[in-house]
C-alpha cells in the first residue's frame, strides 16, 4: 500500500516532502485519514505496506476496526493511541479503577488488577528495552480513581503491519501473564490461548448456563455436522427451541474465503440435519445458531457470512466474539 502524506491545502504529498509539523493526516491507497477530534483514526487492515519511519514526526492515531463520520467506530486489538516518534512506534496504554456505588469506595477488584499488571510490567522492564513511561497514581483528586500508564515501543524502520504485529505480540505477553497470576483460568487467559476445546468448555458452556439455556452439552467430536455445543430453552410462547453453537479459536476475517466458506457449510448443515433426542427418541431440528469465536469478527465478516445465508436462515444465526464474551462477564447478576 502506498502512503502519501496530507497538508493544509488536502493535497497528497509524498512522505517528508512538507514539514512534519504541517501535517494534519495521511493517505493510504487513496483512503484519506485526517484528524478529527485531536484523534486520527486509521483502519487496522490498511496500516501495512510502508515503514512506519513514513508517517511524520509527532504523528499520533488510533487503529481502529470501523469508523464513521458521526464520531462511532469499533477499537481494533489495541485500543490505545500510538505516535511515531524519531526512530520509534510507541503505544501508550492505560488501565484505571475507579469509585463504583454510592459510597464512592474505588472498585477493590479492578485495583488489584492493577497492582498485579504494575508487577508484571516492573518486572518485565528489568529484562527488556521495550517497555517506557510506567506509572501509577491517582487519576483525580475529585473522583479519586487510580491509574496505571505505561509504553510499549517498537522500530520505527520496521514495517507497518509488522509493527503493529510486535506491539500485539508485546501487549497481549504483559496481559496473559498479568491474567495467569491473576488465575489460570481467566477468561482473557483462556479467549487468547487459542485452544479451541478450552474456549468451549469454559467460556462458551457457562456463557449459555447463565443465560437460562437448559442441557447445555458438548457434541463436538460426536457430532457430523459441524455443531460443537446444543442448548434448548422454552420460547416465551411456549414452546422449546433447540439451537447448536459453532466454536473457533482465534479471528475470523471476511477476506479469508476459506474461513467463511466453512463456517457458512456448517450452519447449513446444523440446521439442514435434525438432532436424535434420547430423551423422546425422535429426531428435532435445530432452530437457531451461534457462531462464538474466541477473537473477533474483521473484514466486515458477520455481514458477508449473513449475505450469503438464504431466509429464514439468515435471521436465526448469531454472533458471539470475544468482546460479547468480556461484555457478559461484566454484568452483575441481578438481584
Amino acid at each position: 500500500m502506498a502512503l502519501l502524506w496530507i497538508g493544509e491545502d488536502d493535497e497528497p504529498v509524498k512522505p517528508h516532502a512538507i514539514p512534519d509539523d504541517e501535517v494534519w493526516g495521511v493517505e493510504i491507497d487513496g483512503e484519506p485519514f485526517i484528524e478529527g477530534d485531536n484523534t486520527k483514526l486509521i483502519y487496522e487492515d490498511m496500516f501495512a505496506g510502508f515503514p512506519v519511519s513514513d508517517l511524520p514526526d509527532g504523528f499520533s492515531f488510533e487503529l481502529v476496526e470501523y469508523f464513521d463520520n458521526n464520531g462511532l467506530y469499533d477499537p481494533g486489538v489495541l485500543p490505545f493511541e500510538m505516535t511515531r516518534t524519531g526512530a520509534e512506534l510507541t503505544v501508550s496504554i492505560m488501565g484505571g479503577a475507579w469509585p463504583k456505588g454510592r459510597s464512592q469506595e474505588i472498585d477493590q477488584d479492578a485495583l488489584h488488577r492493577l497492582e498485579v499488571t504494575k508487577s508484571v510490567v516492573d518486572e518485565l522492564a528489568t529484562r527488556v528495552d521495550w517497555l517506557r513511561e510506567i506509572e501509577m497514581g491517582d487519576f483525580d483528586e475529585y473522583y479519586g480513581g487510580v491509574t496505571l500508564t505505561y509504553s510499549i515501543v517498537v522500530s520505527a524502520e520496521l514495517d507497518a503491519k509488522d509493527a503493529f504485529e510486535v506491539l500485539r505480540q508485546r501487549y497481549e505477553a504483559i496481559t496473559e501473564r498479568s491474567e495467569a497470576l491473576l488465575g489460570e483460568r481467566s477468561l482473557i487467559g483462556v479467549l487468547t490461548s487459542g485452544d479451541e476445546s478450552l474456549f468451549t468448555r469454559e467460556v462458551v458452556m457457562p456463557a449459555l448456563e447463565r443465560l437460562g439455556m437448559l442441557d447445555v452439552r458438548l457434541v463436538h467430536g460426536v457430532d457430523e455436522h459441524g455443531r460443537d455445543v446444543l442448548y434448548r430453552y422454552q420460547h416465551p410462547l411456549g414452546f422449546e427451541v433447540l439451537g447448536a453453537v459453532q466454536c473457533k479459536a482465534g479471528d475470523i476475517s471476511g477476506r479469508a474465503g476459506r474461513q467463511v466458506d466453512e463456517i457458512l457449510a456448517q450452519i447449513q448443515d446444523a440446521m439442514a440435519f435434525p438432532v436424535y433426542d434420547l430423551n423422546t427418541k425422535s429426531e428435532r431440528p435445530v432452530a437457531e445458531v451461534i457462531v462464538a469465536v474466541s477473537g473477533e469478527f474483521t473484514g466486515y465478516a458477520i455481514q458477508r457470512i449473513r449475505h450469503r445465508l438464504q431466509a429464514p436462515t439468515a435471521s436465526r444465526v448469531w454472533f458471539w466474539s470475544a468482546r460479547d464474551f468480556k461484555e457478559m462477564a461484566g454484568r452483575r447478576p441481578r438481584a
